[in-house]
This record gives structure tokens, sequence and C-alpha cells, in this order.
């Protein structure tokens, strides 16, 4: 032991008695600290989420960009959601043109990523509103497209992406890749995910990011009637 320990160690003596601790007073002290960490943690526990929410909104900007730059490039139209294979996931799209290689931004650090079997590093925690039947049409059973944007009116209440969590187990798909359903949601279908202490963040069409709790998600999104809680329960909106 150094001599600066041996020191403190002697004034703490002093302070409490030629015979040191005891060990009431030993008791006493451990239950103070063991109280003052139970009211700590979950203190620190929401200050880490919080920062984890931060990264998620910035991820969901960065998306907002590449998808506008696809927008200027593309006369307006929006990237493909699927037709027929994982080539096409918008995703994909995003990576294999050139707008976002970065896998990092394609998940949140809140939620559970999911990857594609086509792409083994690419991980998805974020869908795109596949319901809103002005943001995409159906082309045959296995396509979905999205409009022009000139063709979406109040881009600033009216959503593209956000966080989604899909119940199916297993690695792959769970749909997790690339779209959000608002009603019938369950394995492999993914709903919204309110994974940031009871709120989820949405991308609106015109790139602005927002943290939506319940009440904000049922008003720019009437047809929303479910989501997919913090524990990954379906819940009611």
């Amino acid at each position: 032991m150094k001599g600066s320990d041996l020191k403190m160690l002697d004034k703490i003596r002093r302070i409490w008695g030629k015979n040191g601790f005891t060990l009431i007073e030993l008791l006493v002290v451990i239950a103070i600290i063991a109280l003052l960490a139970s009211m700590l943690l979950p203190t620190l526990s929401k200050a880490r989420e919080m920062g984890r929410r931060i990264k998620c909104i910035s991820n969901l900007k960065q998306i907002g960009l590449v998808t506008q730059m696809y927008l200027n490039d593309y006369d307006g139209w929006f990237a493909t959601g699927r037709s027929g294979d994982d080539s096409t996931f918008w995703t994909r799209i995003f990576n294999d043109k050139g707008y976002l290689d970065r896998s990092d931004v394609y998940y949140c650090p809140s939620g559970i990523p999911k990857r594609m079997p086509a792409v083994n590093w690419m991980w998805f925690t974020y869908g795109f509103n596949m319901t809103d039947s002005t943001c995409w049409q159906t082309l045959d059973s296995q396509e979905w497209h999205f409009e022009r944007l000139i063709n979406v009116s109040d881009p600033s209440n009216r959503w593209l992406f956000g966080d989604n969590f899909s119940s199916d187990a297993g690695v792959y798909h769970g749909w997790q890749s690339f779209r959000i359903r608002t009603t019938n949601i369950g394995t492999n279908e993914a709903g919204i995910h309110l994974r940031h202490n009871g709120t989820a963040n949405i991308l609106f069409f015109d790139g602005h990011v927002e943290s939506c709790t319940q009440t904000r998600l049922k008003t720019i999104d009437p047809s929303l009637t479910k989501a997919v809680d913090e524990n990954g329960n379906i819940i009611n909106l």
C-alpha cells in the first residue's frame, strides 16, 4: 500500500475512532451507496437513451438528405419499395447507387437490427410508410413504388420513414429492412416502434424529423391503429 493510501486510511480511522469501522457502520455506508445508486441508475438510463435518440434523429436526417438527392436525380420520383427481390429495396438502391453506403446510418442504436440475406453487412431498423396511398402505388403483387414528390400534399405533416420493429424472431427479413404498416402488423410485418422512452423518431416528406408520442402519431396519420412498444409488444393507439 502506498504511503498516501496509509495516510488517508489513518485519517479515516481517526475520524471513526481508534478501533476503525464497526460492522454496523460499514452496513450503513453500503446501504447509503445502494440507495444512491438506485436513485441515479434510472436517470443515467434515460440520459443514455436520450443520446441514442439524438443519434437516431441524425440517421434519419441523413436518410432524408439522401432521399432529396435521389429525387433531384430522378425527376422527383422516390425510390422503389420492393420489386420481387432484395436488390430493389430502398436501402439497396441508396447503397448500390452510391447515395449512402454507410451501414451505421441504416440502424438506430436503440433498435434491434435485422439484415438482408443478399447483403450480409446491411442491417436495418427503419422502414418507409407503405400504407399511405399517396406515397406508394401497387404495380403488381410484388412491387411498391413511391409517387412523385409533387403529388404529396402537406409534406410537413406527412411521414416518410420511421423507427420500425417486427415480431419476427429470425435474423433475416422481418420486413425490418424497408417498410412499415400502420394496421396489420405482426410476424414479418413491421410497425412503428416506440423505442425512445415511449416515442418514435419519424422523418417527414419535407425532411424534418420528430420524436413522436402516440398522440402525435395519431394526429399526423389517423390510419395508425397499432404500434410496437419498447418491449416489442403490439399495442393499440
